[in-house]
């Protein structure tokens, strides 16, 4: 972790050398590993050092269309709430995740991640009926982690 925080640095150096676009790329992964490696106060906020300073970022984000941004913070959320079996929040960031609006190489990960919490979910549920349903999304989402739902037109 120590020499990709290095690496990003560097990286992160260029960028500010050659006045390139999407800093907030090198910012948000920065962050992400200064948090994995416990340099933070909150492992949980990217943006600024308080909720509310983030959610001001977060909507200055979504206000100029850098929906990429927002996604990839998410993503960083959620792996580091999943780490840190932060549950309920790793479920409010798949909430807040946009399938839609992601770049495909991250949209396995939101079925990966919505199996798991399920997975975890299912050891609280007492009534029969509710562990079914659970344990079918289980069964979909892995499905389609496998490639096993897709549907063939012919």
């Amino acid at each position: 972790m120590t020499k990709l925080d290095d690496n990003l640095q560097l990286f992160d150096a260029l960028y500010q050398d050659y006045k390139m676009d999407n800093h907030w790329i090198i910012e948000l992964a920065q962050r992400f590993v200064q948090n994995m490696l416990g340099e933070t106060l909150d492992p949980f906020l990217f943006y600024g050092n308080s909720i509310e300073e983030q959610s001001t970022r977060i909507q200055r984000l979504q206000d100029s269309g850098e929906d990429d941004a927002v996604q990839l913070m998410h993503f960083f959320t959620l792996f580091v709430s999943i780490l840190f079996h932060n549950h309920e929040l790793s479920k409010s960031c798949l909430e807040n995740i946009v399938e839609k609006k992601v770049i495909s190489i991250w949209k396995p990960w939101i079925s990966f991640f919505r199996c798991y919490l399920d997975i975890v979910s299912l050891q609280a549920i007492d009534k029969k009926s509710e562990r079914k349903k659970f344990k079918e999304a289980i069964k979909m989402q892995r499905g389609k982690l496998l490639g096993k739902n897709r549907i063939v037109s012919g």
